[in-house]
Parts: structure tokens; sequence; C-alpha cells
């Protein structure tokens, strides 16, 4: 049959370099250097598309799953307990499970078709890495930290920065609360604000800010530090809340959690998809090019890539 695995030095060479980039962005990740960390999952994703177009084997699929699944967790080791182990194994298992579907569409078609093979490789595998890093992340405490609730605010800041301007996640929570009484005094009570000496104005402006206090404390049921930042206020009100939870509230909060950022990150594969595909499309093309690979025609004029 045509439809076998001929060149093992081929095969050998597409595994490796899975391998290497794998480990890479699981280093860069690991270190926080994000940039780097996201172009090397990006490349580790074109090759990951390849892996499954040209290594037929599900043996061969499964042994080269199984040391990305490992390389790309190895930076993480310092995270190692149960835990650690459950999560690469959910890994391994979601990119395996990509590079079954991949491979059963090929043989299920008579021509190749390039862009639904690579968006099946994408489906688990950018979902699986997400929550493996996320899960990474939480073990190390770099998620749930004052420094985790900056990242998460990043995103929102821009916004935020539409209705209050001087917003910043590194402010003081007095300045923000502040700066909140003062935007929404009307017209009148400025003008009657700025009759009073200053030491008046800053005294009704406080004791606007401390009534102010008082009824987001009732609202979100902790204290509020006005000396501390906004991102730190954030994450002590989350801490407490989390704290207070019991084992099992917690093991749904994270169930839930999960699986809600698994279903966002579904949400987002035509997006990712496109480029990523696009990418390894290009690189698809190149190989044959070279004749690192042959598209040959099998029984019943069914297409198939082999790497001779």
């Amino acid at each position: 049959m045509a439809d076998v695995d001929r060149s093992i030095l081929k095969i050998s060479i597409v595994i490796f370099a899975a391998v290497l980039f794998a480990g890479l962005a699981g280093y860069f990740l690991e270190e926080g250097k994000l940039i780097y960390g996201a172009v090397f999952t990006i490349i580790f994703l074109v090759i990951f598309i390849l892996q499954n177009l040209f290594i037929k084997g599900f043996d061969k699929l499964f042994f080269a799953i199984l040391l990305e699944s490992i390389a790309f967790a190895l930076p993480f080791y310092q995270n190692f307990s149960g835990l650690f182990v459950i999560a690469v194994f959910v890994l391994t298992v979601l990119l395996f499970k990509a590079s079954f579907d991949s491979r059963k569409e090929l043989e299920a078609t008579m021509k190749i078709r390039f862009f639904r093979v690579s968006r099946l490789s994408l489906n688990l595998v950018a979902p699986a890495l997400v929550l493996f890093i996320i899960v990474m992340f939480v073990m190390k405490g770099g998620l749930f930290s004052e420094e985790g609730v900056n990242i998460l605010l990043r995103p929102l800041t821009p916004l935020v920065m539409r209705y209050y301007p001087t917003f910043s996640p590194s402010v003081p929570m007095r300045e923000l609360l502040n700066n909140i009484v003062v935007s929404n005094l009307g017209d009148k009570e400025v003008q009657d604000l700025n009759k009073l000496p200053l030491w008046a104005q800053n005294q009704l402006i406080t004791k606007s800010v401390d009534q102010l206090t008082e009824k987001v404390e009732d609202i979100i049921g902790s204290k509020i530090d006005l000396g501390k930042p906004i991102s730190a206020n954030i994450y002590d009100t989350l801490r407490f809340k989390y704290i207070d939870l019991t084992p099992s509230s917690k093991v749904f909060l994270w169930s839930v959690s999960l699986i809600l950022i698994y279903s966002l990150v579904r949400s987002f594969i035509p997006f990712i998809h496109a480029p990523i595909a696009l990418l390894a499309f290009i690189v698809y093309e190149i190989l044959l090019a070279f004749n690192f690979a042959v598209v040959q025609l099998e029984s019943r004029s069914r297409e198939v890539i082999i790497l001779k």
C-alpha cells in the first residue's frame, strides 16, 4: 500500500522539530516571557498540523505526542504532584485525539483537504495548551496573585479608561474612588464646591469617598484598603472569597472555570486557525516543492502524502 510510513529519517525529523519547539514554548511560558512563548507555541502548532499529515501510524503518532507533551510540561517540573501528572495525561489525551481525528479525516476522503485537517488538529490542541498553562500557573501561584490580577486587568484597562481616563490597576484605591466621586458631581454641585475653601472641599470629598467605600464594601462583602492599589484590593477580595469556600465549592469553581475557559478558547478557534493554518500551508507547499514529501494516488484515486 502507498499509505504507509516509509522514511524513518524524515519522520524522526518531524517529531524532533515538534518536540524541540514544544519544549521551547513551555520553557519561555514558564519563564513568563509570553511573546517568545507564543511564537514558539505557534511554530509547534504548525509542525503539529504537518505531523498529522505526514505520519500515518498511530503508534508513531502516540509516541510523538507523548514526547511533545513531556517536552512542553518539563519546564514546569517544579510543580510536580498528582495534579501535574493528571494535567500532563489530559494534555496527551487531547493531543492524541486531535491527531486521531485528523488521520481519520485523511483516511475517509478522496482528496487531501488541508484546511479541514488543520482545523481538526487545532480544535482540541489550542484549548488543551491554554488549560495546561493556566493549571500550571495556578499551581505555581503565579496566576492567583496580585501580579496575576494585574495581568488579567491589562486588557480591561483601555475600556475603563474611556470612562475614567486616569484609571490604572496600580493607582491607590482612594484615588480611584476620589475620581469617581468628583466625576459624578453635577454642574451646580461643582459650582457650590468651588465656593468653599480648599480644606472644606477636601473634607466633603473625603466624606463622600468614605460613604462610597462603605457601599462598595457592603456589595463585595469585604474590607477595602484605600491606601493599596486597585489590583491589590481586587486580589485581597478574591483571596478572601476563595478561602471562605468549602472544599467542594472550590472543586466546583475550578471545574466550571476550566470548562468556561475551554469553551471560550474553542470559540476563538476560527480566528486562531486562519493565520496558523495559512502558515502551515506555506510550509507544507515548500516541503512538497523540495520533495520532502510527495502526494500520490492510492487505490480508488485517493490522495495520500508520502515521506520518501
